[in-house]
């Protein structure tokens, strides 16, 4: 029953995060993307209260930056976060405002208000982001421990470990430094394909680098591949093109497919139906599977609400991102990125944050 309760005030508090969300997409070639704060969930006798809507983001993996085929460099202003309208607000009715999004150039335009709104008061809308067919979080809120910038999880049954993910944005690494100080694996960006037209394929500057320094460290090793498929060809010929680069490299970890939509410019996957991504996912991740490796879908609050239906991807383990105290998802996850702005000895500037936690 305890656990039915903080499912039911999680939910609620999804809601509220989903809501507000901005953006932040994620990796480079070129632009660097706008990074945004996370609402403070305090939590007391494991009861969360919503999350301060004024103030949150829908998080990205990896680096600060988007996947674009330009040479110029340009930063993507942040997106603004709206608070929640009263309920005698002389402003346009919330629930005349919103509207489900189809596509993913739908998402951008979303109002925050309108969202809160409806998802509160629509029962139909509120059983879209609770699907009943997906297993869920039943994580103990209690158990995360926050010290030092870093989070364990402590409960019985459970171990887990801590790890950081990387690509080309954090330049040069001592890996020697980086597993000294506690950090046990890192998921390495392989390649990505750019937002722009041609949607070209592309090698990690720093992958083949950071592959083998993190190996010869001692660290587990997993890769992802930032995404911009539009099809289930393309998403094939993603998970394809990793494989070439890997070219039989065993890795301790998964291979993860990573797909986002671009806010702040515009981007080929605009006019994407929203179904499609998953369709993706399940495109690479048989690819990857029929190669012999493990594959991971990494997703968050906003992606897992309203463009994955999860209840396909769950052979699939997840790799969830979240930078609040505690991870709201209602959904079972393996890997938890809780942080964009970490630091690590060995690493210059700021780097992803993230734990595995492992049953047994």
């Amino acid at each position: 029953m305890k656990r039915k309760i903080i499912l039911v005030l999680c939910t609620a508090a999804i809601l509220s995060v989903l809501a507000s969300c901005g953006n932040k997409e994620s990796k480079e070639n070129a632009s660097a993307a706008a990074s945004a704060d996370t609402a403070a969930v305090s939590e007391a006798s494991q009861d969360l209260p919503a999350p301060d809507t004024s103030v949150v983001s829908e998080t990205g993996s990896g680096s600060d930056d988007i996947e674009d085929e330009t040479a110029g460099e340009g930063t993507v202003p942040e997106m603004s976060t709206e608070s929640v309208l009263p309920e005698d607000s002389p402003e346009e009715s919330p629930e005349e405002a919103f509207r489900m999004p189809e596509t993913l150039g739908d998402m951008k335009a979303m109002d925050a208000a309108a969202l809160y709104a409806a998802a509160t008061k629509d029962p139909e809308l509120m059983a879209w982001f609770m699907d009943e067919r997906v297993p869920k979080n039943t994580y103990q809120n209690i158990s995360f421990r926050h010290e030092d910038g870093r989070v364990y999880y402590e409960e019985e049954g459970f171990t887990s470990i801590l790890g950081i993910d990387v690509s080309s944005h954090q330049g040069e690494i001592d890996w020697e430094a980086v597993k000294a100080s506690g950090i046990d694996f890192v998921i390495i960006r392989a390649g990505f394909r750019g937002y722009g037209e041609s949607g070209s394929l592309n090698e990690d500057a720093m992958f083949r680098q950071n592959l083998a320094g993190a190996k010869a460290a001692g660290l587990k090793v997993g890769a992802y591949f930032f995404s911009q498929a539009l099809t289930e060809e393309e998403a094939y010929e993603e998970a394809d093109f990793l494989l070439q680069i890997l070219d039989g490299e065993p890795l301790d970890l998964p291979l993860v497919f990573d797909e986002e939509h671009i806010r702040g410019d515009e981007a080929r996957t605009d006019a994407m139906a929203l179904s499609q991504a998953t369709a993706n996912a399940l495109a690479f991740c048989e690819r990857v599977s029929t190669a012999g490796y493990t594959p991971m879908v990494y997703t968050n609050l906003l992606w897992e609400g309203l463009v994955y239906d999860m209840a396909s991807l769950t052979e699939y383990p997840v790799w969830y991102a979240g930078y609040d105290p505690v991870p709201l998802t209602p959904y079972l996850f393996e890997y938890w990125q809780y942080s964009e702005s970490g630091t690590v000895p060995g690493i210059d500037g700021k780097v992803d944050l993230d734990i595995r936690i492992i049953h047994g």
